[in-house]
């Protein structure tokens, strides 16, 4: 549970999240490598990031780029280039004087295809059914328990392998973890990393992640970069 100092290091963690990825929506272009978006996000953030709303002492960025096929669970930024009308997708983690973002955001250069519209439509609706569960006293599990039936009812399940709700502040993974078997509530205070994802057999897919900080009515969404990347 964040104390305000705490919340206000991980709302500026996730502004600059935010800065770095309006920058490379600006600049990216298809053909680029994954490594030189990876590289325009994290040098954009620590050059801005010094000194933020004079606020701010240090701030890193630390990422992990793919596009189109390259888009999995976790592997390590290449240096395949950026595909026109599909996803490349960046999970960014911020570092703000010591507190961090875990968040997942996308860019398109170009119109998304068809297929990734479907996609983004279902996972979109997912994460929305996901985040409403999010208050205080609410149950833990609940939030494992609603993503996985919408992703399993969209025609994918089994997934994410990964999970899909926990903690993040002095770190960018720590506990709580929201899993269906496991007990504990949510409390006000909590920031919580949401992320349904579904990757495709043979390369593609899609991840949305926020962080939320949860209040006694709902959630707040922490970062500004819209989780809908088409607006």
């Amino acid at each position: 549970i964040k104390t305000a100092q705490e919340i206000e290091r991980m709302r500026l963690a996730n502004e600059l999240a935010a800065a770095g990825m309006e920058y490379a929506r600006k600049n990216i272009k298809p053909g680029m490598k994954e490594s030189e978006v990876a590289a325009m996000i994290e040098g954009h953030i620590h050059a801005v990031g010094v000194g933020y709303k004079g606020k701010v002492a240090m701030a890193r960025a630390f990422t992990l780029v793919w596009s189109g096929k390259g888009i999995a669970t976790f592997t390590a930024t290449s240096d395949r280039p950026v595909v026109e009308n599909e996803p490349t997708l960046v999970e960014i983690w911020v570092c703000a004087d010591g507190y961090w973002t875990d968040l997942t955001k996308n860019i398109c250069p170009g119109r998304l295809t068809w297929e990734y519209n479907r996609l983004l439509d279902q996972l979109l609706e997912i994460f929305s059914d996901g985040i409403a569960c999010v208050r205080e006293g609410a149950p833990l599990g609940d939030i494992d328990r609603i993503l996985r039936k919408g992703i399993a009812a969209a025609g994918y399940p089994g997934q994410p392998s990964h999970p899909v709700a926990h903690g993040v502040g002095a770190r960018a993974h720590e506990p709580p973890y929201s899993h269906q078997a496991a007990p504990g509530t949510m409390r006000s205070g909590m920031v919580l990393a949401i992320e349904p994802g579904v990757y495709w057999e043979g390369g593609g897919g899609l991840r949305l992640e926020d962080n939320f900080l949860v209040t006694e009515s709902g959630c707040e969404k922490l970062c500004p970069y819209p989780d809908d990347f088409r607006l």
